[in-house]
Order: C-alpha cells, then structure tokens, then sequence
C-alpha cells in the first residue's frame, strides 16, 4: 500500500522472498512479515504479520486485526470512494477485530463497527462524520 497522501509505504509478504534497500537499511522480507517504510524519515520497519489477511482486499474483502479506527477509516475511504471524518480524536485510540465481505455496504460496516455505541456516525454534504456518541 502506498498511496500518495499515507505517511508510510507498507509491504506485505504473502509467498517468495522480496529485497528490500533504503539508503539505511539493506534486509529480505520472508513471507508473514511487513516492512512500512516512513516517508518522511527513510526508515524501514519490518515486523510480523499474517500477510493472508492483508491480502484480503484482493478478494474484495476487508479484514483489521487489532487496527486502529483512523486506519480502518482510511482503506474504508479507498475501498468506497467516500470521505469519512473523525471528529473527535479520542475515538483514535480504539482499536478493532473486523472482518467484512464484499456483499456489505458502508453503512452496514459503520454500524458493526459501532455495536459498543461509542460512535455518532452522520452524513452530511456527502461526506461521513464520526463523533463520539452522547453518554
């Protein structure tokens, strides 16, 4: 993944081996790891990961193991072609175990997302909005 406005480039390794070299860092990915690359920095992380789950998107299936909602919002705005806002930045900070398939809208995903009822998910002028709900 690397798309023009993302921080990070991030590699996923599903089979086969891939070399990869930054002007720091010289190392091969084995399948099950990841590498994310700072844009900015040049530094190379590499970690592990299931690579089969990041691979989903290519059977029109998404799945987030642990992600963050702000990153689950940003491929929900690839994937659907729509401009999705956090409004309030404590919802950030939570984390999410999601899979979903191609058959499921957008607002059938932000509402399972949201079955804690901590989001206020409005629409207005086109564009999503995700507010922490009343208590």
């Amino acid at each position: 993944r690397n798309y023009q406005d993302d921080l990070e480039a991030k590699v996923c390794l599903l089979e086969g081996k891939v070399a990869l070299s930054t002007q720091q860092k010289e190392t091969i990915l084995h399948p099950d790891q990841q590498a994310l690359l700072d844009k900015k920095t040049g530094k190379l992380l590499i970690s592990n990961t299931k690579a089969a789950y990041s691979a989903e998107w290519t059977n029109d299936r998404l799945y987030f193991d642990e992600a963050l909602l702000p990153d689950i919002v940003k491929e929900l705005e690839y994937y659907f072609d729509t401009r999705i806002i956090i409004l309030d930045q404590k919802l950030g900070d939570s984390t999410y175990i999601a899979y979903f398939t191609n058959g499921e809208t957008l607002d059938e995903i932000l509402s399972n997302l949201n079955t804690d009822g901590q989001m206020s998910i409005t629409r207005s002028q086109g564009v999503i909005l995700i507010t922490s709900a009343a208590p």
